[in-house]
């Protein structure tokens, strides 16, 4: 376990070398406040587990790139509000139509296509 004063820049500076006792020390250290800004930016709270993954995932895979690790707390937080609003955009493209308002199959479901049609189609398709 890393010394609690251990500043966060070291700890960035040992993440970048590959030291994954301080990367675990950085999780345990911006993780609740990390949830509160997720949770508070989503609101919708169904989703904060996957997006800090996500969160943290990126930061795993991006720390060698941040060049100052000072800024590792604006840098983080910065990395979580876009992930958080990239989740919003996505789920309001999605529109979820009721199961009742789905379009009912027709009870023959299978086309019925004449012999030109499928020389049409093998044409196209081939």
């Amino acid at each position: 376990m890393t010394n609690a004063n251990e500043s966060v820049s070291v700890l960035v500076l040992r993440c970048q070398i590959g030291d994954s006792a301080a990367f675990e020390e950085l999780f345990e250290r911006f993780q609740p406040r990390l949830r509160y800004f997720v949770r508070r930016l989503d609101r919708t709270d169904t989703d904060a587990e996957d997006l800090l993954q996500d969160i943290w995932l990126a930061v795993l895979r991006k720390i060698t790139t941040l060049r100052e690790p000072t800024v590792f707390p604006v840098w983080l937080y910065k990395i979580a509000r876009n992930r958080v609003y990239r989740h919003s955009q996505q789920k309001q493209r999605i529109v979820q139509i009721p199961y009742e308002e789905l379009p009912r199959p027709a009870e023959d479901s299978e086309p019925n296509f004449k012999a030109a049609m499928v020389d049409k189609i093998h044409k196209f398709l081939f």
